[in-house]
């Protein structure tokens, strides 16, 4: 009961990121009680900490909400309008919060030191990359972390070697033309028949300069332009997405974009401006995935165990820890059997028995790493 409370307040009080500060005020004064020594990092995060010695085994859970406004009937609806846990960060903290309060018991059998990370902002700047520079992983040997799958069944743990989540990059292109009236078009330059082109010409940098046993997307998700039906329109915007999960093919998809834009500005003789916003990165797991593989071997029914065949594109700012230490990244069942909803959907909820499943899958990891 003590996680689902926890669970159940965090949901009724959700915040955007980097506004986490009621959401931090309560993670420490949860702490205190537990007696755990705590302080704050990258603004409205925490860092709690138990134990000591020359090993140090971290654990990692976001924090902020999402601007969705939440549709629900249940008595732990969203307070704040607008705000939402709906992907599950509230399951996320209330865990690491019932794993520090299992290791406090313990305490007399810690063989190292444990560091419970409360990250903000995941879902918008990466706050991942604030508590790297504050030092929020220093001396950190092993690092944890996961996330609630509302399509798997409770108790399913669904884990991947290597690349495990793609990298995204944000693509802003503006033509600008000259208008004319629709009637005379060789008095101007159509902003929307080169955007047009621009468009196509990008969409084949995927299937001709990627080979097909390489991942790469380029989506563009908004186009904005013209003003009145009969103009030859003087300026057109897009914005879109890059997800690509190598290194390597990531800049090759950026470079291609930038030559073409250049291409089609000599070409049309026109004005193209590009702007790539880099995102976060690939997430890849370290090699100590092979000794989580065998401990869930050991621990776990077989039908439990999921490996994931393929990488996700989707993104998750747990990938800068995994440049700086040995880290892994696991997915965790939270399937509600009569109404299963997708991440990010304005009525998401879990099966709350997986709280319970990641404090012992936790549990585990301190155990296999030498930690208890």
């Amino acid at each position: 009961m003590y996680m689902v409370k926890i669970r159940r307040h965090l949901h009724k009080h959700p915040e955007l990121s980097r506004n986490e500060f009621e959401t931090q005020k309560y993670i420490m004064e949860q702490l205190d009680k537990l007696g755990i020594r705590n302080y704050k990092i990258a603004t409205t995060g925490v860092i709690g900490e138990i134990g000591s010695g020359s090993k140090c085994i971290g654990f990692r859970a976001d924090m902020d909400g999402l601007p969705i406004e939440e549709v629900s009937d249940k008595k732990y609806k969203s307070k704040n309008i607008g705000v939402s846990h709906s992907c599950g960060h509230d399951v996320h903290m209330a865990a690491l919060l019932g794993l520090a309060k299992r290791i406090k018991e313990k305490e007399t059998k810690l063989k190292c030191c444990v560091r419970f990370i409360f990250q903000p902002d995941e879902e918008d700047e990466g706050g991942a990359k604030r508590i790297i520079k504050e030092g929020g992983i220093k001396y950190v040997t092993y690092l944890f972390g996961g996330h609630v799958n509302p399509t798997l069944e409770v108790g399913t743990i669904c884990y991947k070697h290597m690349e495990m989540n793609g990298s995204s990059d944000m693509i802003k292109i503006e033509v600008n033309g000259l208008s004319s009236h629709g009637a005379y078009p060789e008095d101007g330059k159509d902003s929307i028949v080169i955007m047009s082109s621009l468009i196509m010409i990008i969409q084949t940098i995927v299937s001709r300069n990627i080979s097909p046993l390489d991942s790469g997307v380029i989506t563009f998700g908004t186009i904005c332009g013209g003003e009145v039906y009969n103009q030859v329109s003087n300026s057109v915007v897009v914005t879109g997405t890059i997800r690509s999960l190598s290194e390597k093919i990531r800049k090759k998809i950026v470079k291609r974009i930038i030559e073409i834009c250049d291409g089609i500005e000599k070409t049309y003789n026109v004005e193209v401006n590009c702007e790539i916003k880099k995102g976060y990165d690939s997430l890849v797991n370290s090699n100590i995935s092979y000794d989580i593989e065998n401990m869930l071997r050991r621990k776990y029914d077989s039908k439990k165990i999921l490996y994931k065949e393929y990488p996700s594109l989707g993104v998750e700012d747990f990938s800068y820890y995994c440049k700086k230490t040995d880290c892994f990244f696991v997915q965790f069942g939270c399937k509600i059997e009569r109404e299963p909803k997708f991440l990010h959907n304005n009525s998401f909820d879990v099966n709350e028995n997986v709280l319970e499943e990641m404090v012992n899958y936790y549990m585990n990891c301190l155990e296999t790493f030498g930690g208890i």
